[in-house]
């Protein structure tokens, strides 16, 4: 799940934060942290967290000292927070609209926090053969004769 516009859009500043790092997911959100509605992205690196808002880097928090993250879904809006070793931290707010997105963002950060990540190419099923007519994964051609 990558906005390619926005990294696009914001490279200068994520590459400083980031270092170079690879961008592993990335999404826009529409809340800040008071609530008001904002443009935002939120960008996840295998070993760093950006925040950008209005074009601005507003957090760059480091995933090792993090130790569990999650999203609480409230009236109309959502919260993606940490456990850290300092304490609670907010990391973004969202309306409705970037819940799923935000859902996605906890697992593979909790994945990473868990050294459990993996990273998909996401052009790795580019040539798979899928039916023409639902879009299902093709079924795979039967067996050779003699080994039926």
């Amino acid at each position: 799940m990558q906005n390619t516009a926005l990294i696009k859009k914001y490279s200068e500043l994520i590459c400083r934060v980031l270092d170079g790092e690879e961008i592993l997911i990335s999404t826009e959100f529409d809340l800040s942290d008071k609530g008001t509605y904002t443009g935002g992205f939120f960008a996840v690196s295998k070993d760093k967290i950006c925040v950008i808002e209005n074009g601005s880097i507003i957090l760059v928090e480091n995933i090792k000292s993090l130790d569990k993250v999650f999203c609480q879904e409230y009236n109309g809006s959502g919260i993606l927070e940490a456990d850290a070793l300092s304490g609670r931290k907010l990391l973004a707010r969202f309306s409705m609209e970037y819940i799923e997105e935000f859902n996605i963002v906890a697992d593979v950060i909790n994945d990473i926090i868990a050294g459990d990540f993996i990273s998909v190419n996401e052009t790795a099923f580019e040539n798979e053969k899928v039916c023409p007519h639902c879009g299902k994964p093709a079924a795979p051609p039967p067996p050779p004769k003699g080994l039926r």
